[in-house]
């Protein structure tokens, strides 16, 4: 996913800046990526999309929460991987 986000902002953001971030919490590890490019109208359903880089990340994103946010400031790509708790005996 991270992979992804970086090639899509660096191909179609026209952006001066890229963050990635990826941050440990005690209930999930989250990875953000988002650039200061000019944004996108993101669509509501990302199915339709086949071939484009949102739908390969969304097909990527298998027990996470994945989100897309752009504006006019930029465009953040987010996904979430909750910690799997061990079962008990």
């Amino acid at each position: 996913i991270a992979q992804a986000a970086l090639g899509n902002a660096r191909h179609h953001a026209s952006s001066a800046k890229i963050l990635v971030s990826l941050s440990f919490q005690p209930e999930a590890v989250t990875l953000t990526v988002s650039d200061d490019g000019p944004g996108f109208a993101v669509p509501p359903s990302f199915e339709p999309l086949s071939g484009l880089g949102l739908a390969h990340m969304r097909a990527e994103v298998i027990v996470a929460g994945f989100t897309v946010t752009s504006t006019t400031a930029g465009t953040a790509v987010t996904c979430f991987l909750k910690h799997q708790t061990a079962a008990k005996p």
